[in-house]
């Protein structure tokens, strides 16, 4: 299975290409793109059209680069077969995955199992081992390689996996997108990167716990590793002096019926009291999602959800004064 990345940063925008096979994560391509997307942005944090166009354009290219080495698209393999004139074959894939794709057309339903989306791609799995069967042959290089790339991804997401965990996510387009990840990460992190003969330099805000990143060392992989040096820059910031810890005086109950009502009341009163400005974070976004359909009517402020792909949400947040941003902090990220 072949995935690819693109990253876009102020200074920079990037591509990773690499392939997932039995034998773990292989790179394949990385590019990168001096874009320079935050030029003049000045004190307004507005993007100058002349730093987006020259985004948009190393994204395009990205993205075609991506294509031409092979990353899959469910969607695009009918119109590859009615290019080369195998309609049957082209018509069968399409109702195999019609099903799928109006399915993955719907943003990720929280809370759902994976079984769903799982039960769906039974009959794609089994179309594209008659395509590949009977037209193997026959077909061009790329659109051989392009059936072979999605049967090994159906198969990643159909076969019962000890190691990966499977699971569907917003794409950002008001769809839905299949993932897979590593259970152990440890034992990946240390096969891709650790076991390379070359320096790896890790930084985050969040990195060390305290003055400590035994923690951070055990869940990577790099407690035993001689090889590790270590520094703690402590922040400027005097919390003492600049930070209130409230704490309610009769907090909600999670186990009784109106919990949430509850929750949402505590939240109102809070926001009352800082005029509308305020980020509020959860563990879960079936409680977020709870909690903000409870707001509405009990505060005057504008209320925002920023999930893992909302990333329009900053710019609404940037407007007047007074708004209020919830927020889940997830597996890889927050809103």
């Amino acid at each position: 299975m072949r995935k690819a990345v693109i990253d876009m940063g102020t200074n920079s925008t990037r591509l990773a290409v690499a392939e997932w096979s039995d034998r773990g994560l292989q790179m394949v391509e990385t590019k990168v793109a001096e874009t320079r997307l935050g030029e003049g942005l000045g004190s307004e944090c507005r993007i100058k059209p002349i730093p987006l166009a020259r985004n948009v354009e190393a994204v395009q290219q990205f993205v075609k680069r991506a294509g031409e080495l092979g990353v899959e698209d469910i969607r695009a393999l009918s119109h590859s077969l009615r290019a080369e004139r195998f309609l049957l074959a082209a018509e069968l894939w399409h109702d195999a995955a019609a099903p799928l794709v109006r399915k993955l057309s719907r943003p990720a339903e929280e809370g759902r199992t994976f079984d769903t989306y799982a039960r769906l791609l039974a009959a794609p799995e089994r179309k594209l081992k008659v395509i590949h069967r009977q037209l193997k042959d026959l077909l061009t290089r790329s659109t051989r390689r392009q059936v072979e790339n999605l049967a090994k991804t159906v198969s990643l997401f159909r076969r019962d996996h000890d190691g990966m965990v499977l699971y569907a996510m917003d794409d950002g387009q008001g769809g839905a997108m299949l993932c897979a990840t590593i259970s152990d990460l440890t034992a990946q992190l240390r096969q891709t990167l650790w076991r390379q003969l070359r320096p790896v330099i890790l930084t985050s805000g969040t990195m060390a716990v305290g003055e400590d990143f035994r923690r951070f060392k055990e869940e990577t992989g790099l407690l035993a590793d001689g090889r590790v040096t270590e520094s703690v820059s402590l922040s400027p910031f005097d919390y003492e002096k600049n930070c209130l810890l409230y704490l309610p005086q009769h907090p909600p109950n999670q186990k009784e019926a109106d919990y949430y009502h509850q929750l949402a009341r505590e939240i109102a009163t809070l926001l009352k009291a800082a005029q509308g400005h305020a980020l509020v974070l959860f563990t879960s976004y079936a409680a977020m999602s709870a909690v903000k359909e409870r707001l509405k009517g009990q505060t005057p402020y504008p209320l925002f959800t920023m999930g893992r792909n909302a990333v329009h949400t900053y710019g609404a947040v940037q407007g007047p004064a007074g708004k209020r941003l919830t927020g889940h902090r997830g597996r890889m990220g927050g809103f």
